[in-house]
């Protein structure tokens, strides 16, 4: 669906949200702590950090940093090859996924997955 058929207060509150981003706004936090994704995109495809970084917001900078730490703690890869979805996998390492990154390491789900197959 695209941005037209979202509901005007969607999209009223991105803009708010952008915007917080410019600003050095520290309420934009409290929206990414609810779950608002810190890779959120406008229509020029600055995302929420890029838009804190480029209006010079340190604090507000590092702090979008940190949620992006938390939330990349887990491996998109390593969840799919626990699934057993080769494909979804195949198609990961062709776009440049790294099996190393995350606190579930694609090592690790390889081993609970053999010890699955054991059962």
């Amino acid at each position: 669906p695209g941005v037209s058929s979202l509901p005007k207060e969607t999209i009223d509150f991105a803009h708010r949200m952008f915007d917080a981003a410019r600003n050095g706004d520290s309420t934009l936090l409290d929206a990414v702590d609810a779950g608002l994704p810190v890779n959120l995109t406008n229509a020029q495809g600055n995302t929420l950090l890029m838009l804190a970084t480029y209006s010079g917001h340190a604090d507000l900078t590092n702090e979008l940093l940190m949620q992006i730490r938390i939330s990349s703690s887990q491996s998109i890869i390593a969840g799919v090859v626990f699934k057993g979805y080769d494909e979804v996998v195949n198609v990961l390492m062709k776009h440049g996924a790294d099996p190393r990154l995350g606190q579930l390491k694609l090592h690790t789900c390889l081993v609970k997955e053999k010890i699955f197959w054991t059962y």
